[in-house]
C-alpha cells in the first residue's frame, strides 16, 4: 500500500535570507534583492545584475570538522541548507540506527563551473601539470549529493537530478517516490546553485536569458508585469526532510501530486497546461479545489503568459478567485535550487495562511490575468499547486495540501 508523504523539517537558503525565519521575512518584506554584481565587472561582465546571498558564512552552518574550502559554493550552500533542515525535524540518535537506507536527491542545474573554470585557465597558463584533481570529484552534480551523504549518521544511497530549472522540486519529488512505494523512512532531498561566477553568467546574459543593464536593478525582476523583459539570475539552495505519513513529527505539508513534461515544441511553455492537468490528476483532486497556485513567474516577456494562459485553461472561472504569486520578483532565480525553494516556500505558505507578495509588480499585464498582489495575504490555503520551467522547455507541476 502506498503511504502519504509528508515533510518535517526544511531548511533554506536565498538572497533574501539564511535559515526559515530570516527566509521567510525577507520574502514577505516585498522588497528586491536584486543588483548589480561588481566582481564580475571587473572580469569584464559590465552591469551584470544578479540575485546574491550575502554574507553567507557557512562555518556558522556546518559542524566544524568539515573543511569547507574543498567544496565549491553550490556544494557549501547545500551542506548547509541540510543542517538546517535536520536540525529542524529533530532525529535523534537512536532514530537514525533503525531508519535503514536513507536517499538523498539534489537537484541542480549546473555543474561546478566555478572550478571547471579555474583549472582550465591554470591548464592554459601552466600546462597539464597544473590541473586541479579535486576538479574530477567536485564538478558532477552528484558531488553534493555525496559531500551531504558523509555526514550522515546512516547508510545512504545518493543521486542526482539535472532538469534545468525544474531540478530540485524533480528531486524532491523523486524521493517522495521512495517515501510513497516503501522503499524509504526518511528522504532528504533539494537543490543548490551558485551561479554567479563569470561561467555561466557570460553565457546567459549572451544567450538573453538574464536580464540587461537597468536604471535601478532591484526593479529588474517584474513577474507578470506589462514592462517585464527577462529574470534575474540568482543563489540559493533549498533542503527538505521527507517521511510518510506514520512518522510522529509534525509535518509543514503533504506531498500530494507530482506530474512532468517537456513543451509540445510551438511556443516556449506550451506543455504547462498537460503536465498542471496531469499533476492534478494525480493528486485526485478537482482545479476548484486549489487555494493557492505558486507560479514559476520568471518574469520573462513569453514565459509569463504561456503559464497564465495555462492556468486559465485548466482552471476556467475560478482562476479568478483563486489567489497566485510569484517569488522570484524577490530572490531572483536561482536555477535549479529556484524550484525547490518555491516548494519549501509554498509549504510553508500552507502551515501559517501566509502568501508571500508579488514583488515589483506594478502594472499587471492583462494577459496574465491571475490574482496576485504586491502585500502578503494571511488567506490559509488548504492545498496548493507549485508550477516549474526549465531549459530544454521541461515543465514540472507538485501539488501539496495541509497536513
Amino acid at each position: 500500500m502506498r503511504q502519504e508523504v509528508k515533510i518535517t523539517g526544511v531548511g533554506v537558503i536565498a538572497a533574501c535570507g539564511i535559515g526559515l525565519e530570516s527566509f521567510w521575512n525577507g520574502l514577505n518584506s516585498g522588497k528586491s534583492t536584486a543588483k548589480y554584481l561588481p566582481h564580475l565587472e571587473e572580469l569584464g561582465l559590465e552591469k551584470a545584475i544578479g540575485c546574491p546571498v550575502e554574507n553567507f558564512d557557512a562555518s556558522k552552518w556546518i559542524r566544524p570538522e568539515v573543511k569547507l574550502d574543498r567544496f565549491p559554493r553550490h556544494t557549501q550552500l547545500g551542506l548547509a541548507a541540510v543542517e538546517m533542515a535536520l536540525k529542524d525535524a529533530d532525529i535523534s540518535q537512536s532514530e537514525w540506527e533503525n531508519l535503514g537506507i536513507v536517499p538523498i536527491v539534489t537537484g541542480t542545474a549546473l555543474m561546478d563551473l566555478d572550478h571547471v573554470t579555474k583549472t582550465i585557465q591554470r591548464v592554459h597558463d601552466k600546462g597539464v601539470k597544473a590541473a586541479m584533481p579535486f576538479t574530477t570529484f567536485s564538478y558532477s552534480p552528484i558531488a553534493i549529493s555525496e559531500s551531504i551523504a558523509r555526514f550522515i549518521p546512516s547508510k545512504t544511497r545518493i543521486s542526482a537530478v539535472q532538469n534545468a530549472c525544474c531540478s530540485g522540486a524533480d528531486a524532491i519529488c523523486a524521493g517522495a517516490e521512495l517515501i510513497a512505494s516503501g522503499e524509504a523512512k526518511i528522504a532528504i532531498c533539494g537543490g543548490a546553485e551558485a551561479p554567479l561566477i563569470l561561467h555561466p553568467m557570460a553565457e546567459l546574459t549572451a544567450a538573453r536569458l538574464t536580464a540587461p543593464e537597468y536604471e535601478s536593478p532591484e526593479s529588474a525582476g517584474k513577474p507578470f508585469d506589462v514592462f517585464r523583459e527577462l529574470g534575474v539570475i540568482g543563489e540559493g539552495s533549498g533542503y527538505v526532510i521527507l517521511e510518510s505519513m506514520n512518522s510522529p513529527r509534525p509535518c509543514y505539508a503533504t506531498i500530494r501530486g507530482y506530474a512532468s513534461g517537456k513543451d509540445l515544441g510551438i511556443t516556449p511553455g506550451d506543455g504547462f497546461l498537460w503536465v498542471i492537468e496531469n499533476a492534478l490528476a494525480n493528486a485526485r483532486i478537482r482545479p476548484e479545489s486549489v487555494d493557492y497556485i505558486s507560479t514559476w513567474g520568471p518574469g520573462h516577456f513569453i514565459l509569463d503568459i504561456s503559464e497564465s494562459k495555462a492556468l486559465e485553461s485548466v482552471f476556467g472561472k475560478w482562476i479568478h478567485s483563486i489567489p497566485a504569486g510569484s517569488i522570484k520578483g524577490t530572490i531572483g532565480h536561482p536555477l535549479g535550487a529556484a524550484s525547490a525553494i518555491q516548494l519549501i516556500s509554498t509549504a510553508i505558505t500552507l502551515k501559517t495562511g501566509l502568501i508571500p507578495p508579488t514583488t515589483n509588480l506594478e502594472f499587471q499585464d492583462p494577459d496574465c490575468p491571475l490574482v496576485l498582489s504586491t502585500q502578503p495575504r494571511l488567506l490559509r490555503p488548504q492545498s496548493a499547486i507549485i508550477n516549474c520551467h526549465g531549459i530544454g522547455n521541461n515543465n514540472s507541476t507538485v501539488v501539496l495540501s495541509t497536513g
